[in-house]
């Protein structure tokens, strides 16, 4: 009895021994033993099914069946499974994923995408996309679109949109769009971002934001302007300011003579007028003090006009 007591449990005596995922046995010839051993070798299979399929999509693992096999564009679910080895999602705003064109990918909130999107497509940073610029993205916390940086002249919302990083209105005038500035630099005005060093004829606030160094008509900054150069001699102007000698009268007292920048610099008033000083020989004078000379010839000591000597 003890010899078939000890003969029963040797025929059903298993060993289990699991080494890196397969299951070895030791086991006996007895048919119960073979049954329990097919059991457990059918949950082992059952088991690395289970994670050969999880681990698919994620990089861990790709059935050799299914490694280098896809082509640009065709569906994947991992690296391994592209030609190129890049398999991501074409553009934001996507789940879906494919081999990538471009044959690269970059990892953006734990999610693949395809770099060198183009144009036009949603994209979520700059290393996305062709032109190299995502814009309206806001360092990545929403959606832009892939596009270039706009150029001088151009429309934009923010520095980052232009190619100068310089984005602002570029005249003065009511309802003024923001566009890139042509001279790559802003100036801060009344709460408003204006680009400095604007042509003549801008309408502006203050003599910095113009190209001139001048904002004609502007009040000292209480109105717009108007950004001009600075008249030279001879030329016409309204006020000192017009000049670049800081001098605005009337060159001759001729009747009907109009204002203009004075060559010397300096003014005389007469009879509630504003000549120039120093005015040249020839020219009609009210008195010997408007004229270099120092004599107004024939002026009947300043009842009549004369002329400089």
């Amino acid at each position: 009895m003890l010899n078939k007591a000890l003969t029963l449990k040797a025929a059903v005596f298993v060993c289990l021994v699991v080494v890196a995922g397969t299951a070895t046995y030791t086991i006996t010839t007895s048919k119960a033993a073979q049954r329990i051993l097919n059991a457990g070798a059918d949950g082992a299979e059952a088991v690395s099914d289970a994670v050969n399929n999880a681990s698919e999509g994620v990089g861990a693992t790709t059935p050799d069946a299914k490694k280098q096999t896809k082509e640009v564009l065709e569906p994947c679910t991992s690296n391994a499974e592209c030609k190129n080895g890049a398999c991501g999602r074409e553009h934001a705003g996507t789940g879906a994923l494919s081999c990538c064109a471009s044959g690269s990918v970059v990892t953006h909130s734990l999610k693949d995408f395809c770099t060198q999107i183009p144009d036009g497509n949603p994209c979520l940073s700059d290393v996305m996309c062709q032109s190299g610029y995502c814009r309206g993205d806001r360092g990545g916390f929403r959606t832009g679109v892939c596009q270039p940086m706009a150029k001088q002249g151009e429309q934009c919302e923010v520095d980052a949109d232009c190619g100068n990083k310089a984005c602002a209105r570029a005249t003065a005038k009511p309802g003024a769009l923001l566009s890139c500035c042509a001279s790559g630099r802003t100036q801060m005005y009344a709460g408003f971002h204006y680009c400095s060093e604007m042509a003549d004829g801008s309408a502006c606030w203050s003599d910095a934001m113009c190209k001139s160094g001048y904002c004609s008509g502007n009040g000292g900054g209480t109105r717009r302007g108007t950004c001009q150069t600075k008249a030279k001699a001879g030329q016409a102007c309204r006020v000192n300011l017009d000049c670049d000698s800081h001098a605005c009268a009337r060159a001759t007292a001729r009747k009907g003579a109009r204002l203009s920048c004075c060559a010397s610099g300096a003014t005389k008033r007469y009879a509630g007028y504003d000549y120039c000083a120093q005015m040249r020989k020839g020219a009609t004078c009210w008195s010997d003090a408007m004229c270099k000379s120092g004599t107004c010839k024939g002026n009947a000591g300043g009842l009549k006009r004369g002329t400089c000597r």
